[in-house]
């Protein structure tokens, strides 16, 4: 699943939005479609991906139901990148990600469906496809081109 900074799922129109630099992805431990030799499920641990290409922080709502707990493993805002000590989140909670980052959580509780779900509390942010482009963000025009100066002549004598 794609989430945007509400912590709810990107739609089709957020996807085309140009001025979108921000996402999250849950990759989903459970939702694995691979079984081992004895025909058993693989299972992993689920993850979300949050990252951000915009030149500002973003806070971005984590999604899932309530009983849903993240806990951060790396941020590159840190300059060792994996956390050294972890701190949990709720879902709905507002997480700070850094300009230019990328943070990586796994789940913290043994609620794996539920963290397959939109924030349960709605964010007041405006959608991504709401947001209108900042003067910042268009691209700037080129200058024209100057042609480069002819060397001097010297003087005849």
């Amino acid at each position: 699943m794609w989430f945007d900074p509400n912590g709810e799922e990107m739609t089709d129109e957020e996807w085309n939005t140009a001025h979108a630099k921000c996402l999250g992805m849950l990759l989903s431990g459970d939702a694995i479609d691979v079984r081992s030799f004895k025909n058993e499920p693989i299972l992993d641990r689920t993850y979300l991906m949050l990252l951000n290409a915009h030149h500002e922080a973003i806070s971005f709502t984590l999604p899932g139901s309530e009983k849903v707990r993240w806990e951060t493993v790396i941020d590159t805002t840190d300059e060792a990148g994996f956390v050294a000590d972890a701190k949990q989140f709720a879902a709905a909670d507002e997480y700070d990600l850094g300009a230019r980052s990328l943070s990586l959580l796994q789940l913290a509780t043994d609620a794996q469906g539920e963290a397959r779900s939109a924030s349960w509390r709605k964010s007041n942010k405006p959608p991504l496809s709401a947001l209108k482009k900042k003067p910042a963000d268009t691209p700037k025009e080129k200058p024209a081109a100057v042609e480069p100066a002819k060397p001097a002549t010297p003087a005849k004598s």
